[in-house]
């Protein structure tokens, strides 16, 4: 059954882990716990809907830290809108074409999703305070 629906995602933990996340060896979002030999993913550094994705996906069972929010949810890390990434992209390009108004300039830039990938292709444009557009 799709758990990609807007009720209340309730995730059962039988054994929770005894072990001290802050004592792994790992990232922000993913450690490795000495104890049980396996990779522990932080859901608060995912979207909801990333989360519900890999748990449908998985294989086997998912060793995770679930934080909770202030009224009991689990808390996650927030769903990006397309506004705010047009936003986002806006802002970017408004300081890329500063640059761009110079005479010369070079410049790299690497469009992310929310959850950090790189998104290949994406499509970049820039004006030039001549008007001249400048297109990657």
């Amino acid at each position: 059954m799709p758990l990609l629906g807007r009720q209340r995602l309730q995730i059962a933990i039988p054994n929770p882990c005894q072990e001290n996340w802050d004592q792994m060896e790992g990232t922000d979002r993913e450690r490795f716990c000495q104890a049980c030999q396996s990779s522990v993913l932080d859901f608060s550094s995912l979207t909801r809907t990333a989360a519900i994705r890999l748990l449908e996906s998985a294989k086997g069972p998912v060793c995770g830290r679930i934080v909770h929010d202030e009224r009991g949810n689990i808390a996650f890390r927030p769903e990006a809108s397309r506004g705010h990434l047009a936003r986002i992209g806006g802002l970017s390009l408004a300081g890329v074409a500063g640059l761009a108004a110079q005479s010369t300039c070079e410049m790299q830039v690497n469009i992310k999703n929310p959850a950090g990938a790189v998104v290949e292709h994406a499509k970049v444009s820039v004006r030039t305070g001549q008007g001249e557009r400048i297109a990657a």
